[in-house]
């Protein structure tokens, strides 16, 4: 065999032989299911503390999950700065509906998994009686009228009203990421990174993220994603 492929096999042998003793082989499906969540761009993000989430891709999510929620027919989210938020909704009950709210606080980490938003302005666009009521009274004490509109979503999250602020509970969707079935060295990708916080520009969100695995999975990650 010729001296260059020799040199060359052992280069990738001295690239990829401590990754692979550290954190096992990974299976094909392990790979399918990081390239879907991950790329090249996110990664170095990542490695930099802030991964920036478009309006667009929000949306895309958003209106992929509305197939769980059969009493929604379309709905979309504006980011605005100073971390507010736009959901406008269209419910077969209640018509269009808007809401404005801005996020007090994001975490994803091994103990915590909870968004608290601020609710402000809301109307229902198509009923302008019932809007008033709806605009006035808190959320709580809608939910104690009305019932809790987000009891259904368990699966994903579980949601509770306290005044104007709603507080979400996450981990039911985080425990179901097919993420948590890519582990290293016996912990699972998604416990290796957190989200300390959110902040939002003009059509953007930015996750402030930690990451807290060893260096060389990061690396072992790029051969992937390259």
């Amino acid at each position: 065999m010729p001296i260059k492929r020799w040199l060359a096999m052992l280069l990738v042998l001295l690239l990829l032989c401590r990754p692979v003793q550290a954190f096992g082989w990974l299976d094909p499906a392990a790979v399918a299911t990081i390239k879907e969540f991950l790329n090249a761009q996110t990664l170095d993000q990542l490695r930099q503390g802030v991964v920036a989430v478009p309006e667009e891709v929000v949306n895309e999510y958003l209106a992929g999950a509305l197939a769980n929620f059969p009493g929604i027919t379309e709905a979309r989210v504006t980011i605005l700065p100073d971390n507010k938020l736009r959901l406008a909704f269209t419910a077969r009950q209640t018509g269009r509906v808007v809401v404005e709210g801005r996020i007090m606080k994001f975490v994803q980490n091994q103990d915590e998994s909870q968004m608290v938003v601020a609710v402000g302005k809301r109307s229902l666009r198509d009923r302008p009686v019932a809007s008033w009521l709806f605009s006035h009274l808190s959320l709580g004490a809608l939910v104690k009228l009305f019932g809790n509109p987000l009891t259904g979503a368990g699966d994903y999250f579980v949601a509770r009203f306290d005044g104007n602020l709603l507080v979400v509970d996450f981990r039911p969707y985080i425990d179901q990421s097919p993420l948590r079935t890519v582990t290293f060295a016996g912990r699972s990708l998604v416990d290796l990174i957190a989200v300390d916080a959110v902040t939002t520009g003009s059509g953007v969100l930015y996750l402030h993220v930690s990451y807290h695995g060893p260096g060389e999975l990061l690396a072992l990650l790029r051969q992937f994603l390259d």
